[in-house]
């Protein structure tokens, strides 16, 4: 339980979650006719804050929530300001496609956690240490910088390289200064944040998706972390993780197997939420909506 905590507390900062956006999972039993059907929901789960207000719909048999029936513009206005939605909700969408078709790199070895602690001679120290500074290292700054300088990093994950130690930067192979319009071509499907990434993807469809994919979301993300903290340089035994020790040739090896294990777990949860986001922008927004949603998309790329 310890363990899993630590993990949960992880996406928590990661993605802001607050404990109203995870109450809505425990009454999800299915689809609704165009929307999410919350079989057995009342007036008073609505009125309480236990389930979200927004979009919701009082039904002789629960509460329904059908996007068709929440984004509606009632003037000119008023699909300038959905455009406006509609807009992230396709960014998203991009975002998940892309990676879908994208070819998996293998080699990587989550190597992202290790940057952020990198320091060699002479370099300021690496100011996103102190977002672990409650995990020990498992191993010395040297062997840090061994790892890091051994082939460089291959790291495709925009925000990742935020947290990079500045020296770490220029080691990367795709780049230092990446920008969130890289994310698209650049997110690939063997990248454990962006398995993570599902679960802040799907938080963003509350409360208009299945309480059942958002879980199967969680429990990636949860396994996901496992693995990048398995495999960085600190030291959380104290948890009940294991280390992967990439240090090494066989660490690595281990660490390939299970992010290639985990790679073909999430691609078709990856897949269901590409779905999700399908529905709710064809069944939530006018054409008229969606096509502003593109055009201002262009213009601000």
């Amino acid at each position: 339980l310890n363990m899993l905590m630590f993990f949960f507390l992880s996406l928590h900062k990661a993605y802001t979650v607050d404990g109203e956006c995870l109450e809505v999972t425990n009454d999800g039993d299915g689809d609704g006719d165009g929307g999410v059907m919350l079989v057995g929901a009342t007036e008073d789960d609505v009125c309480s804050g236990i389930l979200h207000l927004r979009g919701a719909q009082l039904q002789p048999n629960g509460v329904l929530y059908n996007p068709s029936n929440f984004f509606q513009p009632d003037d000119i206005a008023a699909q300038a300001s959905l455009a406006r939605k509609a807009s992230s909700y396709q960014w998203y969408r991009s975002v998940l496609s892309s990676t879908l078709s994208s070819q998996p790199i293998l080699h990587c070895f989550g190597l992202h956690e290790w940057a952020m602690q990198y320091h060699p001679l002479d370099a300021p120290p690496p100011p996103s240490a102190q977002y672990q500074s409650s995990l020990p290292l498992r191993v010395s700054r040297d062997i840090i910088n061994k790892t890091v300088e051994r082939k460089g990093i291959d790291c495709t994950h925009v925000d990742a390289l935020r947290f990079f130690a500045p020296a770490a930067g220029p080691l990367n192979s795709h780049g230092h200064s990446l920008v969130r319009t890289d994310q698209l071509k650049l997110e690939q499907k063997g990248c454990v944040h962006a398995h993570m990434d599902l679960f802040k993807i799907c938080l963003k469809l509350l409360p208009f998706v299945d309480a059942r994919l958002l879980g199967d979301c969680l429990e990636v993300a949860l396994e996901a972390r496992r693995l990048d903290v398995a495999a960085s340089p600190y030291d959380a035994s104290g948890y009940g993780l294991e280390a992967i020790p990439i240090e090494t040739s066989e660490g690595r090896a281990e660490y390939k197997t299970k992010q290639m294990a985990l790679m073909k777990r999430v691609e078709p949860i990856r897949r269901r939420l590409l779905g999700a986001y399908d529905d709710l922008l064809t069944g939530g927004f006018s054409s008229n909506v969606l096509e502003l949603a593109e055009e201002r998309a262009v213009c601000e790329s």
